[in-house]
């Protein structure tokens, strides 16, 4: 049986934290409040894309961006580094946001898709992929919408963007949101963005807020009405969707530009806790006989 020494014995404390929540609306550092804080919940929102131009006829919508919820996520024992994706620019997908612990594989989600443009055909499904897709362009019901969940995650962090169509109005597809597809453009104008994602890490948990986040951009038409953003941050074509939203920008009607998509978001969720501190410790002899020959032993 091993032997093993008892060392100095301390009178233990209790300790508590509170529900802390933490959010980063720009690029920031993230410190845990207490070092007993191990586990936290995490919400990452990327940068949505951008809605496409009208070039003569009419753009879709941008993709809302990727909508992530993380819960009970190991916090590191130093600061992470978080990055807040921006929204894309006309015709540029959004950003990835990022909660970076130093490990090999940070935390992320993917930025929205671009809205597709007229003549984008079928094409469209991987080069306006993202983490919810952008829409596809007017002129062709072959305009299809980018693909979502790209790169794949489970849970999903988002939807597909819609299709876009051909006479009489010539109109775009939604962009795909975080809760929703865009729609495909119907025979009477624009396709609507798909609806966003609901989260509540923004309030303490007794009372939440349940915002919406991450809905897609409206696909705007060549003739009849654009289409409306998707709840949650999409724009309406074409408009611009607003900051740490992470909605897609609505596309632009004929040769009107398109809208940017909005910046994202990171927020962390520390839950309350109970810990006890202090305690004595026992300490194996082969321990203690290695701290004394190194002169490390304190009595």
């Amino acid at each position: 049986m091993a032997g093993g020494f008892i060392g100095i014995v301390y009178e233990p404390s209790a300790g508590s934290t509170i529900e802390n929540i933490t959010t980063f609306n720009s690029p920031g550092t993230f410190n845990a409040q207490s070092v007993e804080q191990t586990v936290a919940d995490i919400f990452i929102l990327a940068g949505g894309g951008g809605g496409n131009p009208g070039g003569g006829d009419a753009g879709g919508g941008g993709g809302g961006g990727g909508f992530r919820q993380l819960s009970g996520q190991t916090l590191p024992g130093s600061a992470a580094t978080i990055t807040v994706g921006g929204g894309g620019s006309v015709s540029t997908p959004g950003s990835a946001s990022l909660f970076d612990a130093g490990g090999p594989t940070p935390l992320s989600s993917a930025g929205g898709g671009r809205g597709g443009g007229p003549g984008s055909g079928p094409g469209g499904a991987s080069t306006f992929a993202g983490g919810s897709g952008g829409g596809g362009g007017g002129n062709s019901t072959n305009n299809l919408g980018g693909t979502g969940n790209t790169p794949p995650v489970s849970p999903s962090q988002g939807n597909p963007g819609g299709r876009g169509n051909s006479g009489p109005t010539n109109s775009g597809g939604g962009g795909g949101g975080g809760g929703a597809v865009g729609a495909n453009a119907p025979a009477s104008g624009g396709g609507a963005g798909g609806a966003g994602a609901s989260n509540d890490y923004g309030s303490p948990s007794a009372s939440p807020s349940g915002t919406l986040f991450g809905g897609g951009g409206g696909g705007a038409t060549h003739r009849g009405p654009n289409g409306i953003g998707g709840p949650g941050g999409g724009s309406p074509a074409p408009g611009v969707a607003a900051s740490n939203t992470g909605g897609g920008g609505g596309g632009g009607p004929e040769s009107a530009s398109g809208g940017g998509g909005g910046s994202g978001k990171v927020i962390v969720r520390e839950t309350a806790l109970n810990f006890v501190s202090n305690t004595s410790g026992v300490w194996p002899t082969a321990q203690v006989y290695e701290a004394v020959k190194g002169n490390n032993w304190v009595n």
